[in-house]
């Protein structure tokens, strides 16, 4: 499953590829350069999850629909809503900074002040652009291994109403309704879904665990327009939603891996806001905009006494509260055809609350933290020059005061050398990226067990750096109906924040990441589009097999074919292929999934739809212990009006 494997997903990319006909193979970006950019200039690594796409696939999580991403790798504990990372060529979870609309959404008492995917659900989005390697000079602390920013839908035209409701496997029910559209200077997209099932036991089946553990989601989001002048617009997004998680526990005393755990349970209650003026003056030359935006992520985590289980016999109460408010005014000044300049200056305070109590056998323990807070002001100034039509440039400087840790500067540079008419491109990219250590890292109590204290928290923590690289190639066939491409990345990252069970959170040392991600794009004919993808990844510097960091497969690859043999029917065949990986307690196998989509488009304001997930019944983890979705199909409907 190496050197052959790697030349298979080549070969399997070489006639196969992931857009729809209507696709564009040069879209435009945003999160590479903070401006509406072609993705032929941009250096930067960047891949685009289009709505279209996850419609087609039929898939009710945004993590779901990252999972075919070239060098991203998605871990879940267990079905719907239990703790869900990703991984951004070899960097930590908490590497990647996550935003909607612009909003910061990463959790600042988390234990790393990352973000859980878990309850993200993919309810209007517009798209999803995921920018890999380290973005410290533009987006600061949190995205030294990238970021994932989301885009949702706005509302134009007349009134749309649309319905939405699905059901199938593990007890499973979706229900969604919205309404979009815009008159004169007024636009608006209002969405509202609910989501349940029963699920299915979140420790692994494998290892005699049966009793399942259900999930419920409840999502509304906003987004709001209005054009006061025609030089002056002003937006609001809002989403909020509230779940809440069955789960299971870990036996530390015999198995050291999940078990059976019938009463315990998370909720999470999360809020993301932004409101912001954008002012065009010299005829579009000069784009100002100023925004100030706040995330609140409130979780409450309880396990009660249970007899039957000896590695739960304990009762535990735990909250954590991360709260971010920030600022941020922001220019785009085009001073010529060929060189554009955007600098900005940004300010934001993330605050923690966190408390709660743990009983262990002697008696009662508790463990409050009271309220903990840092802050940053930040300039930035980025430069595109584009001097010739086949040379693009963009570099980046950061500038950053903690007031915690000091006063670090990052920087990017990212290069595009367009070779003449052959449809090739080269390009690649350097930069450095700076992480300050979260609140509860710093600040989280230890806990008391059978009277021996174990410390958690380390005020003494250093911030975590790191340097990352990229070169690549693209080429362009067959007159645009086809892209096939590859990258070779390197990431090293030093002062690396890791937690003891024994001396709670300290600074390991270094850890190193490379590989190479390769893809295919091919759409031969107006009905038929396929994709193909292959990353390899190497890294060290961690405690898995050969010094491997957790949770990161060395092999990753995927096929997509979507076909519309008539204008109403559309179908869909994923496969996806995941290397072995070293995991927590243990080595998860590798695997290979099949799934299914289709719709039919009964009429124009009605369209029916299915998927099979697993479609052999595959047994598989994805994080050693923990339970996936065995052979599952779901079916509903939409109606739009």
């Amino acid at each position: 499953m190496s050197a052959r494997w790697f030349v298979c997903s080549l070969v399997l990319c070489a006639g196969a590829a992931g857009a729809e006909d209507a696709t564009p193979l040069d879209p435009v970006i945003v999160s590479a350069t903070l401006g509406a950019t072609p993705q032929s200039e941009i250096g930067s690594s960047v891949t685009v999850v289009r709505g279209e796409e996850i419609v087609r696939r039929g898939v009710v999580s945004v993590a779901d629909a990252l999972r075919l991403v070239p060098g991203l790798d998605v871990v879940s504990s267990g079905g719907l809503g239990k703790t869900t990372s990703v991984f951004l060529r070899g960097a930590k979870s908490e590497h990647t900074l996550v935003l909607i609309d612009g909003i910061e959404v990463n959790d600042p008492a988390s234990a790393g002040n990352v973000f859980d995917f878990a309850h993200l659900t993919v309810d209007a989005i517009e798209r999803i652009e995921v920018l890999r390697g380290p973005q410290s000079s533009l987006y600061g602390a949190d995205a030294i291994g990238g970021v994932i920013q989301i885009f949702t839908k706005k509302g134009s035209g007349k009134p749309v109403f649309a319905l939405h409701g699905e059901g199938g496997s593990y007890g499973t029910w979706k229900s969604a309704g919205g309404v979009s559209g815009g008159s004169g200077p007024l636009s608006y997209s209002l969405n509202a879904s609910r989501l349940e099932s029963e699920g299915f036991s979140t420790a692994s089946e494998e290892f005699g665990n049966r009793e399942p553990d259900g999930y419920r989601n409840t999502t509304a989001d906003a987004r709001v327009g209005y054009a006061l002048l025609d030089n002056l617009n002003f937006d609001f997004t809002a989403r909020y939603s509230t779940a809440r998680s069955e789960e299971d526990g870990w036996d530390f005393f015999f198995d050291n891996r999940p078990t059976d755990d019938p009463n315990a349970f998370s909720e999470t209650e999360q809020l993301f806001t932004r409101g912001q003026a954008k002012l065009d003056l010299w005829d579009g030359r000069w784009e100002q905009t100023m925004g100030i935006a706040y995330s609140s992520t409130e979780r409450d985590s309880r396990n009660g006494f249970d007899t039957a289980h000896v590695a739960n016999a304990f009762d535990s109460h735990y909250l954590f509260n991360g709260y971010k408010l920030k600022g941020d005014w922001r220019h785009r000044l085009k001073l010529h055809e060929t060189n554009t300049l955007t600098f900005g200056a940004e300010t934001e305070e993330e605050w923690m609350d966190n408390g709660g109590f743990y009983v262990d056998a002697f008696g009662f323990s508790p463990a409050v933290v009271p309220r903990h807070t840092a802050n940053a002001t930040s300039l930035y100034l980025q430069d595109q020059i584009n001097p010739w039509d086949f040379w693009h440039t963009t570099a980046s400087v950061r500038y950053d005061h903690h007031n915690r840790f000091g006063e670090p500067i990052t920087w990017r540079v990212a290069q595009v050398w367009e070779v003449g008419d052959t449809g090739a491109r080269i390009k690649g990219s350097y930069g450095t990226g700076f992480k300050a250590p979260s609140l509860y890292q710093l600040f989280a109590p230890g806990v008391d067990v059978f009277g021996t204290h174990f410390p958690i928290g380390n005020s003494s923590l250093k911030p975590e750096q790191s340097i990352g690289w990229d070169a690549g190639a693209e080429q362009s066939l067959w007159g645009g109906k086809a892209l096939v491409g590859a990258t070779w990345f390197n990431n090293r990252f030093t002062n690396l924040i890791d937690f003891d069970f024994f001396e709670g959170y300290l600074n390991r040392g270094r850890a190193h990441s490379e590989g190479v991600e390769t893809f295919a794009e091919l759409h031969p004919w107006e009905n038929l589009s396929l994709r193909g993808g292959y990353t390899y990844t190497r890294t060290d510097g961690g405690t898995g097999e050969n010094g491997a960091l957790l949770n990161r497969p060395q092999h990753k690859g995927n096929f997509d074919v979507n076909y519309r043999p008539i204008d109403p029917l559309d179908l869909t065949l994923n496969i996806l292929l995941v290397g072995r990986k070293d995991s927590i307690g243990g080595v998860a196998g590798g695997y290979a999934t099949v799934n299914l989509a289709a719709s039919y488009r009964v009429i124009p304001e009605v369209r029916l739809f299915a998927r099979v997930d697993n479609l052999f019944d595959k047994a598989y983890q994805e994080a050693f212990g923990f339970g996936t979705s065995r052979l599952a199909g779901y079916g509903g409907a939409e109606i739009g009006f």
